[in-house]
């Protein structure tokens, strides 16, 4: 009887043992997801920095899946009040992954804006633009400037002591 009940104990050990392992095996996975069960749209505005809608802007929208691999890409035009609207399929996209929306005017591409997908038929992300005068907009434009500005100084004050 003792015996009996020995071995009984080790095979429930050895079961629970397996089970364990095979669950933290699954966690330890990476997740595939699934197709969304229907499209969706993915839409909004572009803005400037004053929030004035930007018409005419090229808006290009990714879906990235959990490895941050593209799934699928859309492009598209504002309309004349900033607005834009792509459709994705369901194959496109799924709920939890990333929706890049990058937009260009001018051919000043912006940092895009992005979202994580939730379960739904319509999806919003919007893009805003900080434009900035393109001479001061870095160290180098600053120092170019000031360098000019320096030497029609010192042309001025030669000129001045010629005279």
């Amino acid at each position: 009887m003792g015996n009996h009940i020995m071995k009984t104990r080790s095979i429930v050990t050895i079961a629970s043992v397996t089970l364990f392992m095979l669950l933290f095996a699954t966690a330890a996975l990476p997740r595939v997801s699934a197709d969304a069960p229907y499209p969706t749209y993915i839409r909004g505005y572009i803005w400037d920095s004053e929030h004035n809608p930007v018409p005419g802007a090229d808006v290009t929208v990714t879906t990235k899946d959990l490895s941050d691999t593209t799934i699928h890409t859309e492009s598209t035009t504002s309309d004349q009040y900033g607005y834009y609207n792509v459709l994705f399929y369901e194959a496109e996209w799924f709920a939890g992954c990333t929706i890049e929306v990058v937009a260009t005017f001018d051919g000043m591409p912006q940092d895009g804006n992005s979202a994580e997908a939730i379960l739904d038929h319509i999806q919003y992300v919007d893009v805003t633009f900080l434009f900035e005068i393109p001479q001061f907009s870095n160290m180098t434009g600053l120092l170019l400037t000031s360098g000019v500005l320096g030497a029609v100084g010192a042309v001025a004050v030669v000129w001045r002591r010629k005279r």
